[in-house]
């Protein structure tokens, strides 16, 4: 075994961190409590009481740490001290449409609204001081009232209103009434239906596309560049066509206008200007005597709201219902609040070629969800933290030595022996015989019917016994360095 200046010679590291040390002396204990196991099983009369393990070496186990050597940092160890305030530290954002909100045809299958939701402040919205501190903007159920709609009111009785009235005389007089059965006019008067018109073309020029070009405009030129002979003969390839006519396309075109043209017009009705003409006088009236009063007789009418006919329209637009509408560009929008039942699974293919499934509601709903603050809503918002501090390696003088004044010394299995004390098993009790029926039958060889009590004296009623001497096991296991 090393002594302890041979551990502390040099520049060798603490012995304590010498894992590989501490593994084989861990090893060892772990095989001599397998051998205890294993005895104490194969031998069950061997009772634990009976099994010591008590280190014979005469040494004191230690095993140095960073408390044997020189403490030379000047700080305390202490805690961490962090400084907390309470705080609402609830996180909430309303429905924001992503690509699986839309089907094929861009219309919206999440069933939510973006951008609404429902809240009401309450206590918990507010810190100590008063301050709102939940960060959400209030929206609050809205109940439409008579105010919200804009009444319109049709008269569908078909009567018209009146007091109730009945004639009398009173309600006569004479009155002229026209009888001569013609209407007042000044005679006929020349309209443009009194006269014909006839357009008569004037130009002296027929309608034409103007000139195009035929093949009597081109000149055949040639221009293969050769000399016809014995080694060339002009055919078709060595000449081009070439424009010899002075007109351009389209020069000299032609389409009739209203220049072209001269209109007459011809008083066709056969009517003088006045004719027919007549003006009432007297002699075209007659009396007659009539109702002049302009009532009609009866037990009049008065208008009620059964006369009307009520269109209500909603002119408010703070219900959630009609800014989910707006929002999402719909005359109309349902809420309600969604179950399982509303959707239903489908699958998509990702960009990267991965199928996921999304939930498409299908109910015909929309839901917008709301957010009440309570007490899981608050928590802690720290402001400042103390560091703590725990002694390290850094705070001990390593380099200096040890100076606990202890050898290190670890208990292998070299310094144990097991001593197993074998301990009588108990005997059992014995089962006392049932007395079998003597009768006629003598109980003993004398016949005399008593029995013969055993000599303690007989050395051949004693039983030999002899102490069993205590076990010694030696446990010897391979270590390493």
């Amino acid at each position: 075994m090393r002594n302890h200046a041979d551990r502390t010679q040099g520049t060798r590291r603490p012995s304590f961190l010498n894992r590989k040390r501490r593994d084989a002396s861990r090893r060892g204990l772990a095989l001599l409590s397998a051998v205890i196991m294993l005895m104490t099983t194969a031998a069950p009369e061997l009772s634990l009481s009976a099994i010591s393990l008590e280190p014979l070496c005469g040494i004191e186990e230690h095993v140095h740490s960073l408390a044997c050597y020189e403490l030379t940092c000047t700080e305390e160890e202490r805690e961490p001290v962090v400084e907390a305030e309470p705080a609402f530290v609830a996180q909430f954002s309303p429905h924001k449409h992503t690509d699986d909100c839309y089907d094929a045809d861009h219309n919206i299958i999440c069933g939510y609204v973006e951008g609404l939701y429902y809240h009401t402040h309450n206590s918990f919205c507010y810190d100590a001081n008063g301050k709102l501190v939940c960060g959400l903007e209030e929206h609050k159920p809205h109940e439409h009232t008579d105010e919200c709609y804009e009444e319109e009111r049709t008269l569908v009785c078909g009567r018209e209103e009146s007091e109730a009235h009945e004639h009398t005389d009173a309600c006569y007089g004479d009155v002229s009434v026209l009888s001569c059965g013609l209407e007042e006019s000044d005679g006929h008067v020349h309209s443009d239906a009194c006269y014909t018109e006839t357009a008569k073309l004037t130009c002296g020029q027929a309608e034409s596309a103007g000139h195009a070009h035929t093949s009597d405009c081109y000149t055949r030129v040639l221009s293969c560049g050769q000399d016809e002979g014995e080694e060339h003969t002009h055919t078709d390839a060595c000449y081009t066509l070439e424009l010899t006519c002075t007109m351009q396309e389209g020069q000299g075109a032609h389409q009739h206008t209203d220049a072209c043209y001269t209109t007459t017009r011809e008083l066709t009705c056969g009517m003088q200007e006045g004719e027919g003409a007549h003006h009432h006088t007297e002699a075209c009236y007659t009396t007659e005597r009539a109702l002049v009063c302009g009532l009609e007789a009866g037990e009049g009418h008065a208008h009620t709201d059964d006369c009307y006919e009520v269109v209500r329209t909603l002119t408010c637009r703070e219900g959630m219902a009609e800014q989910a509408a707006d929002l999402m560009g719909l005359e109309t929008v349902s809420l309600h609040t969604h179950s399982e039942s509303c959707f239903h699974t489908e699958k998509r293919t990702g960009e990267d070629g991965v199928e996921y499934e999304i939930k498409v509601c299908d109910c015909g709903y929309f839901e917008v969800p709301t957010f009440e603050s309570d007490q899981s809503c608050w928590g802690e918002r720290i402001i400042s933290v103390t560091p703590g501090h725990r002694h390290t390696a850094q705070c001990y003088n390593i380099d200096g030595g040890y100076v606990c004044g202890k050898d290190e010394h670890r208990h292998t299995e070299e310094c144990y022996q097991v001593a197993v004390e074998q301990q009588p098993a108990p005997s059992e009790p014995e089962t006392p015989e049932a007395p079998a029926d003597t009768e006629g039958e003598p109980t003993d060889e004398t016949g005399d019917g008593s029995e013969e009590e055993a000599d303690p004296s007989d050395d051949n009623n004693i039983e030999e016994t002899e102490e069993t001497p205590a076990i010694m096991i030696e446990v010897v296991t391979a270590t390493g360095d």
